[in-house]
């Protein structure tokens, strides 16, 4: 018969005490070190999908790599980084759990189905094709992106607008398609707009000899050159929210500008008509800095 543990001597309950301590240890000691909470590490990038493009390829333009830790916003900056290359129709990632603290991440991507063949630009008479292919980024011998080209075609006629030709249109007549092999580009040019002069009412707290110097100067940015310049919409736009802005830094906080085009019969030549409604002013009046040499006094009254 055998002795129960609490008939034990002492010395030996102390040592198998002591034994299951340090076995205890042992195991703690072996166990690996628990991953931070909320973070995980990337096991594997896995792409899938490619035919025409190689995986090495798209492998050296992800920030996306196997042990660094898991961040969903750097993969999202991967697919649009895939996207823009234009050599894919479509791009999405995916997570996969790969035990505690680990993750793997899934490339899918799908090629486009047609190479470029031949791109022509219809129509354009004072833009060279060279400069079209540099601003279209629409070459032969390239994967066929219709999203791509549609967008080529609105910078196109972004580019004749800011070249004075506001009436410019731009038609895909081929390359809308994922099956296409030709990009046709139906380009209308349309007249050159002139600004022959710039008139401005309503303004009671600077002069009109102030604000035409201040559509005209280095600082003001889309600058305005000396009458008659091209009509650019783009920056007509752009030149009024300055001018909000400049009073609005002024204290006019309720400032509001008004714009008018009085066209000639030829469609070749506009008036711009400003009415500025200034509203009250928020502050006391404070110095504007020196207006330019030759213009009328800053305040009227």
């Amino acid at each position: 018969m055998h002795p129960s543990g609490r008939h034990l001597p002492r010395v030996e309950r102390c040592a198998s005490v002591l034994a299951l301590l340090l076995g205890g240890v042992a195991c703690l000691a072996q166990a690996p070190a628990p991953a931070a909470a909320g973070k995980a590490i990337i096991s594997d990038v896995i792409i899938q999908g490619n035919r025409q493009v190689t995986t090495e390829t798209i492998r050296a333009q992800l920030k996306t790599r196997p042990g660094a830790e898991y961040n969903p916003e750097v993969v999202q900056d991967d697919v649009r980084t895939l996207y823009s290359t234009r050599q894919f129709g479509n791009v999405r990632a995916q997570e996969e759990q790969d035990g505690p603290g680990r993750v793997k991440i899934y490339f899918y991507v799908r090629d486009l189905r047609s190479t470029v063949e031949e791109v022509v630009y219809q129509g354009a008479k004072h833009i060279k094709d060279d400069e079209l292919s540099q601003l279209t980024g629409v070459r032969k011998g390239a994967p066929l992106n219709p999203y791509a080209n549609k967008v080529a075609c609105k910078r196109i006629v972004q580019k004749l607008n800011e070249e004075g030709r506001p009436f410019a249109t731009c038609d895909l007549l081929a390359g809308g398609e994922g099956t296409d092999a030709r990009v046709i580009f139906n380009i209308t040019e349309g007249p050159k707009v002139k600004i022959t002069g710039v008139e401005i009412s309503g303004n009671d707290f600077v002069s009109t000899a102030f604000l035409k110097a201040r559509l005209t100067s280095a600082d003001f940015q889309p600058r305005l050159e000396a009458f008659p310049t091209v009509y650019n919409p783009e920056a007509v736009e752009k030149g009024v929210c300055e001018i909000e802005d400049w009073y609005r830094s002024l204290g006019f906080r309720e400032v509001h500008v008004s714009r008018e085009l009085r066209w000639a019969p030829d469609g070749h030549d506009v008036l711009l008509r400003l009415h500025i409604e200034e509203g009250p002013r928020s502050r006391p009046t404070q110095p504007v800095g020196n207006e330019p040499a030759g213009t009328a006094p800053l305040f009227q009254h």
